[in-house]
C-alpha cells in the first residue's frame, strides 16, 4: 500500500500518450459525462442535512456518527472507506488505480472536466480519463459521473491560496453552495496536516511540517470565502492538536514521535510539526533567546484559530502514555498548564498544555515587548512573564509527565534526549532498542519512508546505519526509483531554481562532504 500513490502516478504518465494516440482516431461521439449545470437542475435542492467527509484525524469518528439523516459528501479517497452519496475528487491519480469494487458505494462522482494530475491543473480531459479507466467508464455508463469546470469557481481564482488540501475542501464547499446547502457539518476536516492512518498509504510523501504564515492565510481565505457563499460550517468533533517543536535535523525525530503519540492516544489527535516559523524582526539582538525556536510556542494558539486546547512538546523526545490524559485537563479558567522544572528554577519549558481560547497571544506583540525590554527571554521562556496574572499558569499536569533525560525505564512515560551528541537517531542502529522499536513502528505505518531516511542522512542529520531498519525489497524499489527518477516540472525560473540546489548543495557539503560527492556524482543533487 505504501507504493499505491506512486504507481497511480506512474500509470498515468504511462497511458496518456497511448490515450492521446488512440483518442486521436476515434469518434467519441456522445459524451458519457454530465455537466453539472445541468445534472444540479435535476437534483432536489436542500439547504440542510449535509455531511462534508476528508481524510483528517477526526474520520475516526465516523462510526459514532448517525448516517440516516445526513447527505454525504466524500472528499478524495474517502469513498474506499464508507459509503458516500456524492464523492468530489480532483486528482486523476485518485481515480486511475481504483476497481469496480471500490467504487461501488459512490452515489454521484464529481470531477473536473479538465482533472489534476500530480497535484497540478492537468492537460487531459474529464472524457479520456473515462475511456482509459474501466471502472470509472462503468459508472459513467450509469450516469453516476458528473464534470464540472474547476475555473469557473471561486476557490480556483488567483485571490485564493491554492495550497492543498484547503483547496480540496474549498471547491467542495463552493459545490454545495450551488446544490443549495446553507448549513454544512464537516468531519476530517481539522484544518491540519495530518491524515487519518487509512488514508495514510494512499499519500506517499506527506509531510507533517505547517507553516504557521500559510495556516493564517488558508484561514482568512477560508472564512471570506464561506461569508461569500453564504454557507456556515460547523465540524461534528474537534481533535486534541499536538504541535512538535523541530528544525531541519530532527525531522525525523517528529515523524517517530508523531506515530508514538497516536499509537497511545485512546482519543483523536492531530499532530503539526512547527519547522523554524518565521519570526517577526528583532530589533534588540541583546533580547534574542540562545534557541530562537524557544518562541515556537507562542504561534499555537493561533494555529488552532484560538480554540480549544494543545499540546506543546519538542522534537527530541519519547512519549510512553497516552496524552488523552493532558487533553482532559480541566483549564477553563487559565491559559496553560505546566510542570515545575525539576530544578525548581520556573516552568518546565518542552511540555505544555496551553488553552488557546484564553491564551490571546500574538507572535508580533510578543516580540515588540521583547524588544522593549519588558522582560528577558529567559523570563519569557522560562516563567511565561508575558502572563501578568499568576491564576492564569496552572500547575496541573501531573508529575508522572514530567520529561526525563537519564535511563530510560519501563515507567517513564516522557523521555528527553538532551545531549545532542547521544541522540539515538545519531547513533547506530542498536544503540536505543525502545527508540529503534518506536522508528521500526513508524516505517511500517508509512509515517517515515526510506527516502525520508536516505535524504536525512545525507544530509548529516542522522546516522547511516538507520538505513538497515528497512527491509532489501524496500531498498531494492529505492534504488531503481533512484536510478530513474520521473521527471519533474522545474519550479520558477531556471536561474532561481539552479541557483536554490547550488545553495543546497553547498549546505549538504559543509554537513556532510562524502553524502554531497555521491550526490554530485549520480546526478541527485
Amino acid at each position: 500500500m505504501a507504493t499505491l500513490r506512486r504507481q497511480c502516478r506512474l500509470n498515468i504518465l504511462d497511458r496518456l500518450p497511448i490515450r492521446k494516440h488512440r483518442l486521436n482516431g476515434l469518434d467519441t461521439g456522445v459524451s458519457p459525462v454530465i455537466e453539472f449545470c445541468d445534472w444540479s437542475q435535476q437534483l432536489n435542492r436542500q439547504p440542510n442535512g449535509w455531511l462534508l467527509i476528508g481524510e483528517g484525524p477526526t474520520f475516526a469518528e465516523m462510526n459514532n456518527v448517525d448516517l440516516s439523516q445526513r447527505t454525504t459528501v466524500g472528499l478524495n479517497h474517502v469513498f474506499r472507506h464508507t459509503p458516500v452519496d456524492f464523492a468530489i475528487v480532483l486528482d486523476a491519480e485518485t481515480i486511475d488505480c481504483c476497481s469496480a469494487s471500490d467504487l461501488k458505494d459512490v452515489g454521484t462522482l464529481l470531477m473536473p472536466t479538465e482533472p489534476y494530475v500530480h497535484g497540478r491543473p492537468g492537460t487531459i480531459t474529464l472524457d479520456e480519463l473515462v475511456r482509459v479507466v474501466p471502472a470509472l467508464q462503468t459508472l459513467a455508463d450509469d450516469g453516476r459521473v458528473v464534470g464540472f469546470d474547476r475555473s469557473g469557481l471561486e476557490a480556483c481564482s488567483s485571490g485564493f491560496d491554492k495550497h492543498r488540501p484547503a483547496l480540496d475542501e474549498r471547491i467542495a464547499c463552493e459545490l454545495l453552495a450551488k446544490l443549495g446547502a446553507t448549513t454544512l457539518e464537516t468531519l476530517g476536516c481539522d484544518e491540519t496536516a495530518d491524515l487519518h492512518d487509512d488514508f495514510r498509504p494512499f499519500h506517499e510523501s506527506h509531510s507533517l511540517v505547517t507553516d504557521p504564515q500559510r495556516q493564517r492565510k488558508q484561514r482568512d481565505h477560508r472564512r471570506k470565502h464561506l461569508a461569500n457563499l453564504s454557507l456556515t460550517c460547523t465540524p461534528l468533533t474537534q481533535p486534541f492538536r499536538v504541535f512538535i517543536n523541530a528544525d531541519e535535523s530532527q525531522e525525523l525525530a517528529a515523524s517517530v514521535l508523531a506515530r508514538q503519540i497516536r499509537d497511545h492516544a485512546t482519543t483523536t489527535v492531530a499532530v503539526t510539526v512547527l519547522k523554524n516559523p518565521p519570526l517577526p524582526r528583532v530589533r534588540n539582538p541583546q533580547c534574542w533567546p540562545r534557541d530562537p525556536r524557544a518562541l515556537t510556542r507562542f504561534f499555537v494558539p493561533e494555529m488552532t484559530g484560538y480554540q480549544g486546547q494543545a499540546l506543546f512538546v519538542q522534537a527530541d523526545m519519547l512519549v510512553r502514555n497516552d496524552v488523552s490524559e493532558l487533553a482532559q485537563l480541566a483549564m477553563e479558567d487559565c491559559q496553560v498548564a505546566v510542570l515545575r522544572r525539576s530544578d525548581s528554577a520556573g516552568w518546565e519549558s518542552s511540555l505544555q498544555v496551553i488553552n488557546c481560547e484564553r491564551a490571546d497571544w500574538k507572535i508580533e506583540a510578543i516580540i515588540r515587548e521583547l524588544d522593549e525590554g519588558r522582560y528577558t527571554s529567559d523570563e519569557l521562556i522560562h516563567n511565561l512573564a508575558l502572563i501578568q496574572d499568576s491564576k492564569d499558569i496552572a500547575e496541573s499536569i501531573p508529575s508522572a509527565w514530567r520529561p526525563t533525560s537519564g535511563k530510560l525505564s519501563k515507567d517513564t512515560r516522557v523521555h528527553r534526549f538532551l545531549d545532542p551528541k547521544h541522540q539515538p537517531w545519531k547513533q547506530e542502529l542498536g544503540n536505543c532498542p525502545t527508540w529503534d522499536a518506536a522508528l521500526q513502528r513508524a516505517i511500517a505505518t508509512g509515517d517515515v519512508s526510506v527516502d525520508d531516511v536516505y535524504d536525512a542522512s545525507e544530509d548529516g542529520y542522522i546516522n547511516e546505519s538507520l538505513l538497515d531498519a528497512f527491509s532489501e525489497e524496500q531498498m531494492e524499489l529505492f534504488r531503481a526509483r533512484r536510478r530513474f527518477p520521473l521527471p519533474q516540472r522545474p519550479q520558477g525560473n531556471r536561474l532561481v531554481v539552479l541557483t536554490q540546489r547550488a545553495y543546497a548543495f553547498a549546505g549538504r557539503s559543509a554537513r556532510n562532504p562524502a553524502g554531497a560527492v555521491r550526490r554530485l556524482l549520480h546526478g541527485s543533487w
